[in-house]
């Protein structure tokens, strides 16, 4: 008869024995922890990055709206008012209507005031085509005036010193041809006339 106890033995001869669970310190569960760590950490940072990016964001918002504020009169005068940002955009809306608005009728006005002067340097064209050559001729109230104011200081040097009146008699004629001869439109011609 065989023995409880080679029994035994003879049972598990062929067994293997279990392993026991890996510890925490195995190269193994390093390797793996390290991963982790670096993901935690990847993790983090884009978390700090992502709120970095949105205080900026709303920084930028802030800015273009305290901005859009002070280029709106309705709102720019009442610093203290509170207005919500949707209020504040449907005044930007309607002052950039408004804007517009006035524009087009000053492009209106602007463009009815450039056929205006491009009409009037028509008619200035056509008039001065119709001028003679030598000038305007002087018209005869302005004649008869400047010859007025000439016998009169000539009457009145006369009267200071008899000698003008021998001067006078010299110069009459080139007093009446100068007056015919010489117009006053412009200096241009003038010169010319003078000449």
């Amino acid at each position: 008869p065989v023995s409880m106890a080679s029994y035994n033995d003879n049972k598990f001869a062929g067994v293997q024995p279990i392993p026991s669970p890996p510890s925490h310190s195995s190269p193994t569960n390093a390797s793996k922890s390290k991963p982790t760590k670096d993901r935690v950490q990847y993790r983090e940072h884009r978390r700090v990055c992502h709120i970095n990016a949105e205080q900026k964001r709303r920084c930028n918002i802030k800015n273009g709206f305290d901005t859009l504020r002070s280029l709106l009169p309705s709102i720019s005068h009442n610093t203290n008012t509170k207005i919500s940002k949707a209020a504040m955009l449907q005044k930007a809306a309607e002052h950039i209507r408004h804007l517009k608005t006035e524009r087009q009728s000053q492009q209106e006005e602007y463009d009815l005031l450039n056929k205006q002067v491009e009409g009037f340097n028509h008619t200035i064209s056509v008039f001065q085509n119709q001028l003679p050559a030598t000038g305007v001729p002087m018209a005869c109230q302005r004649s008869t005036q400047t010859r007025e104011l000439y016998e009169n200081y000539v009457r009145e040097r006369t009267l200071e010193n008899w000698k003008f009146w021998i001067f006078n008699i010299i110069m009459e004629s080139l007093w009446d041809s100068y007056n015919q001869t010489v117009t006053t439109s412009s200096a241009d011609e003038m010169s010319k006339t003078l000449f």
